[in-house]
């Protein structure tokens, strides 16, 4: 047959779509019209079938096939709104090309099938009346209702019979007496014999059943007296005739309530209640049907479920309370027991230096920070030129990192951005960093409301978005903990579905290797540091003679106070930058470090603020390191000192001087 009139036969197939794949790449070989017409134009040569019918994707014939020659489907057709039958064959087109041969056209119904389908309706049919205790239909514009149950007066009136004489047996029964009279004019077999062979095609009544009908505000009083008492208001704000109305005049549809109900046996049972408005084709009346179930045991479950749910927070509660207390107290214990034996110690180690002389070898301490992508895209950015070299907890950095990036992939969706950026700041500071963690997505963000609460143990936002998502709400408080442990800060700014930005302030103790020359190198081989000018401020007069005799050693003028309140009183009565360099102890008597630091940062003197004052404490806790940068000290060096130490410290003033003219230059952070 020429290919014209194969094609001409196969394009008056209007009922029928034919088309040809290539197997490999899904591209469209050949189509007939009836393709072409539901393709919209896209269906040519050349378009791949996914582009052409995305539609189909869910149940691709390709895909159906597998390893087999040929296959047969019945599958949904979302172009057409109908069922379609599919075949998809394997053939050689052109010769050498493997491609599908794929046919779609509308599916008829077996015998089979249709019997199916009335079984299906049947039981649609009966599913109120045995799914649901009972169904009510009900018109609220003329007040009225049929109730539909599980009636035992149908039990003695047999599935078949005589329809006349079951009938009246019916109505005898279940109509009530006023209203028999005009059931038997309207319903009798005779009755609808003559009216519906006249070709009417509906009869309808407005009758009463026996204690069952009456009006819908009747029926609802009658509901309401077995409502427990605890929910008679809000059952009879929801049902009552007027609020169904208003709630189905705004477009809603569904008015639903678990209510306790009295039972038969005395007691209150949980009932789920939904009222739904239903459309009529023959009326414009507002009519509805209640649906109503039994859900004790759902609710049993439910509670239970809570109950555990409960007991399980309770018992976490419990933990993390006892943990953060074992942490505090041990914390405390620590933090005492390094001040009583460091400061002894100091005393101990400072006469050794001074017997010796001997200057040990610096360790330094690299680590870096491991970033693992997530699923979504992930873009990392470190500032460049950046000190990379810091000595810090690299398993509490790692934690905080950890935590808030698996928070910012959870809540945001597939295919969403998340960055993290690290900078640092005050690049002039030698010796503590500050450096900032900035982490960002483009989830679902936070409500203002919620973002004070979100290093509170076990604080969930209630947000239907996150529903799924899984957690224990501890992961954001361990981050406020280990960034308050390492001495940091953190911030967040949200914007509830734009995303959020976690801002994680360190500061973190610069090193050194071979490609990183300090400032004091220059000074390394340089003993003496005459010139300088010390304000020492210790309470313990042992400490203060010793750390004096080691200052003076290498070559400073020192002059020496016992408390807060003296160190205050010395830089104010002297000019500007009399002094090069304060050493400030922290737990002394009358004033402590960080209050003379404070007030020292705040006299209003000519450039205050560049004079180094530097912690010089027993106190050696991270904790202890942002308190004294929080008073406005340049570094902290922890008890006992050594010679080493006091030369690094000096060797950077003295660098800071040859800088700027013998005028230091305050600011650097100095920490041991």
């Amino acid at each position: 047959m020429p290919a014209d009139n194969l094609a001409a036969l196969l394009d008056a197939l209007t009922d029928m779509s034919v088309y040809v794949i290539e197997e490999e790449t899904h591209r469209l070989l050949y189509c007939n019209e009836r393709c072409r017409e539901t393709g919209h134009g896209r269906a040519v040569p050349g378009a791949k079938c996914h582009d052409v019918w995305p539609e189909m994707c869910g149940c691709c014939p390709l895909e159906s096939l597998g390893d087999r020659k040929s296959i047969h489907i019945v599958c949904p057709d979302p172009l057409l709104h109908t069922t379609v039958d599919v075949t998809a064959s394997r053939i050689i087109w052109d010769g050498g090309i493997r491609a599908v041969v794929v046919t779609a056209a509308p599916h008829w119904l077996k015998l089979e099938e249709e019997q199916d389908m009335k079984n299906i309706q049947h039981m649609y049919a009966q599913s109120l009346v045995t799914v649901f205790d009972e169904c009510i239909i009900a018109n609220l514009t003329d007040d009225y209702y049929v109730k539909c149950q599980k009636d035992t007066l149908w039990t003695d009136i047999p599935e078949q019979g005589s329809f006349g004489v079951e009938n009246r047996n019916y109505s005898d029964k279940v109509i009530h007496p006023d209203d028999l009279e005009q059931f038997n004019a309207c319903f009798s077999r005779e009755a609808m014999l003559e009216v519906l062979g006249s070709g009417k095609k509906r009869l309808t009544r407005r009758l009463r059943r026996l204690s069952q009908d009456g009006s819908f505000d009747e029926l609802i009083a009658f509901e309401l007296a077995g409502v427990h008492p605890d929910y008679r208001d809000e059952f009879i704000g929801k049902f009552r005739r007027s609020a169904l109305i208003s709630t189905y005049l705004r477009g809603e549809r569904i008015v639903t309530m678990e209510v306790p109900h009295l039972g038969k046996d005395g007691e209150y049972h949980w009932n789920y209640t939904q009222v739904v408005r239903v459309e009529s084709p023959y009326t414009d009346d507002l009519i509805e049907i209640t649906l109503s179930r039994n859900i004790d045991e759902e609710r049993r479950i439910r509670e239970e479920t809570i109950e555990k749910e409960r007991r399980t927070k309770q018992i976490l509660e419990e933990a993390l309370d006892k943990a953060e207390k074992a942490s505090k107290a041990k914390s405390d214990f620590l933090s005492r027991m390094s001040h009583d034996i460091r400061t002894p110690l100091n005393a101990i180690i400072g006469m050794t230096e001074l017997a010796l002389m001997n200057t040990g070898d610096e360790a330094a301490d690299m680590m870096r920070v491991a970033i693992e992508k997530r699923k979504q895209m992930l873009s990392v950015d470190v500032e460049k030129d950046m000190h990379s070299m810091v000595s810090a907890d690299a398993g509490r950095l790692g934690q905080i990192l950890e935590n808030v990036l698996s928070n910012a992939s959870k809540y945001t969706e597939e295919g969403g951005a998340i960055s993290l950026a690290v900078r640092e700041l005050k690049r002039e500071e030698n010796e503590l960093g500050t450096y900032q963690f900035i982490i960002e997505d483009n989830g679902i963000g936070m409500e203002p409301e919620y973002i004070g609460h979100i290093f509170e143990p076990f604080s969930r936002v209630d947000d239907s978005r996150i529903s799924k998502v899984t957690g224990t709400g501890l992961g954001m408080t361990i981050v406020g903990n280990l960034v308050s442990m390492m001495g940091g800060d953190i911030q967040i700014e949200s914007e509830y579905g734009r995303g959020s930005k976690f801002t994680i302030t360190l500061y973190l103790a610069k090193r050194y290797g071979s490609a990183f020359a300090k400032p004091a190198e220059a000074y390394r081989e340089k003993e003496s540091f005459a010139g300088l000018r010390v304000l020492l401020v210790e309470d313990n007069e042992l400490n203060r003679q010793i750390a004096t005799e080691m200052l003076e050693l290498l070559g400073t003028q020192v002059e020496g106070v016992e408390n807060g309140r003296r160190a205050v009183e010395a830089v104010r009565t002297h000019p500007p930058l009399y002094y090069d360099i304060i050493f400030m102890d922290v737990q002394m008597p009358v004033m402590n470090g960080y209050e003379a630091a404070r007030e020292i940062r705040s006299c209003g003197m000519e450039r205050i603020e560049e004079l180094p004052v530097i912690a010089l404490t027993a106190d050696a806790f991270a904790e202890d390191v942002r308190l004294a940068r929080q008073a406005g000290m340049n570094g902290h060096l922890a008890k006992p000192v050594s010679m080493e130490q006091l030369k690094r410290i000096l060797a950077n003033c003295t660098a800071w001087r040859t800088r700027n003219g013998k005028e230091p230059a305050g600011g650097a952070g100095m920490d041991e």
